[in-house]
């Protein structure tokens, strides 16, 4: 990967022609309010002291992270977004303006999602910074009719692998399929199974996992379903000890994720796991450290600056936007919420940032888009260089612009570790085009 500088709002950029950029760099609130995140003692660093304070038209970042509805609420990717723009607006904003990061919330409701798209647009947003919604064609639509880029958006649905205005920082739930078939393979399991929740979701990731463990010739046995509602696990765990895999992906939000390993651990059951990062905070990982677990993720974990500080520039600037945020009083930037949700919003508001620095003229969400899509191999310190416009996936999944993955073990910490410092390809891995 190289060496990386870290970058910081208002630092130097180069242009290349036709407004292709390489940049050198690391890359709250509720659903109807919004607020300018402010400058404090705590997220003024040393290298950013002498930033004059932001001043002029506030350019607003978009987001789209649920945090009031049942089971799938992350107010700890929320708090990503709020560390990322504290820190911007303490390094003198963009180009000199402040910056506002506007979050709604869907409440998990289709109707509510739509409603936020709707905001996005009300808004003028210059783009949407990572988040994720259950219904997220709902919004992925009318951010595309309105030229609003999403960045960082967790994808979910073939709506968000296909549109022009997509740039993911991660492959998703085709990652988290397709990823964990690899990290069973590394690790020599010969039969393999999914137990994933009864929502549309699950079947982009089923799909991609059960491509993968055929090709890389492992014995897939029947998927498990289960209700997004359930109390009980031990039926469907159960039904996956019957079938007697080694190894078992589990799909699900992270209430049921947890429920199904303890309820295996409970029958007896000795399966080795695989999901993806993102879904579990630290707190909720160390509550399954006992289970031999794999983590796939399509951005390093959140120790790797900690690990490799040289290789992971990005991540350490990240962990030290978060403490700033933490020392304002913001509890989701506490420790035991800090994980792969956090830092992929964090990480995607920094992109905006630093792609808005770029454009002459008016900067807006069409003028966004259109220097998004012409961006090359932009240095983030935290993944390999990263072209947010490639069509590197396969059928179905084209908008996949970076399909690296790394595999991690959840340490007795709860946090997930590097077990390889590179890398893999997912596509090439998994044999998949």
């Amino acid at each position: 990967m190289g060496n990386r500088k870290c970058f910081r709002a208002g630092g130097v950029l180069l242009m290349a022609a036709l407004a292709m950029a390489v940049i050198t760099g690391c890359g709250g609130s509720s659903s109807s309010s919004s607020s300018t995140a402010s400058t404090t003692e705590a997220s003024t660093k040393e290298n950013s002291g002498a930033a004059p304070e932001p001043s002029g038209s506030t350019y607003v970042i978009g987001g789209l992270t649920p945090v009031s509805g049942e089971g799938y609420d992350f107010p700890d990717w929320l708090a990503g977004g709020k560390a990322a723009v504290d820190a911007i607006n303490a390094s003198g904003g963009i180009n000199g303006h402040p910056v506002e990061y506007f979050n709604c919330d869907d409440k998990n409701n289709p109707n509510e999602a739509t409603a936020c798209a709707r905001k996005m647009v009300e808004k003028k947003v210059i783009a949407v910074a990572g988040g994720g919604s259950l219904f997220a064609e709902n919004i992925a639509t009318i951010l595309e009719e309105a030229e609003i880029p999403w960045v960082g958006g967790y994808p979910e649905t073939k709506a968000q692998y296909n549109g022009e205005n997509e740039f993911l920082l991660d492959s998703g739930v085709f990652m988290n399929g397709a990823g964990s078939a690899v990290a069973f393979n590394k690790a020599g399991a010969k039969s393999v199974g999914e137990a994933h929740f009864e929502l549309p979701q699950s079947a982009p990731s089923y799909e991609a996992f059960e491509s993968a463990a055929k090709t890389l010739g492992m014995n897939l046995t029947e998927s498990v379903s289960f209700p997004a509602n359930a109390t009980d696990m031990s039926p469907y765990v159960q039904k996956m000890i019957n079938q007697g895999p080694e190894g078992v992906q589990v799909f699900a939000i992270p209430n049921l994720a947890v429920a199904f390993m303890k309820a295996a651990n409970q029958l007896g059951a000795k399966f080795k796991y695989a999901w993806a990062d993102g879904y579990l905070t630290p707190s909720e990982y160390e509550s399954v450290g006992e289970y031999e677990v794999d983590v796939v993720g399509g951005l390093p974990p959140v120790t790797a600056g900690e690990e490799d500080p040289s290789k992971f520039p990005g991540m350490v600037e990240f962990t030290e936007d978060v403490e700033a945020l933490q020392k304002s009083g913001e509890k989701y930037a506490e420790k035991q919420y800090v994980g792969y949700g956090m830092l992929r919003t964090w990480l995607a508001a920094k992109v905006v940032a630093q792609i808005a620095e770029t454009l002459k003229g008016e900067v807006n969400a069409p003028a966004m888009l259109k220097a998004l899509n012409s961006a090359k191999n932009i240095e983030t310190g935290v993944i390999p260089p990263w072209t947010p416009g490639a069509n590197e996936g396969p059928t179905g999944y084209r908008r996949i612009s970076n399909p690296n993955i790394y595999i991690s073990e959840v340490g007795s910490d709860g946090f997930p570790h590097l077990t390889s410092p590179e890398p893999l390809n997912v596509l090439e891995e998994a044999q998949i085009k």
